[in-house]
């Protein structure tokens, strides 16, 4: 990691974010699909299956989210270091 710089750190905390809100987008609409699911007779099984996918996609929502976090602090030392190097 010494040859990253902080423009790429800052890329792949972007990249990060961005999987984090299309993992948080997928896990909204597996929870509405449970939720209309479970509002019909005999789709219980239907709905179970849904909200253990939802609940599976938030939890990769929370690991992108940390690692945009970790690569925005990386991103932050970085600069901070490029900085100081110029000066």
């Amino acid at each position: 990691m010494s040859d990253t710089t902080a423009a790429e750190a800052a890329r792949k905390a972007a990249e990060w974010a961005h999987r984090a809100e299309m993992a948080y987008d997928t896990a909204e609409q597996f929870h509405v699909e449970s939720k209309e699911a479970g509002a019909h007779r005999g789709q219980q099984s239907t709905a179970a299956v849904l909200a253990e996918a939802s609940q599976d996609w938030e939890g990769a929502r929370k690991k992108a989210a940390e690692m945009a976090n970790m690569w925005a602090n990386v991103a932050d030392a970085l600069q901070l270091a490029e900085l100081g190097e110029h000066s």
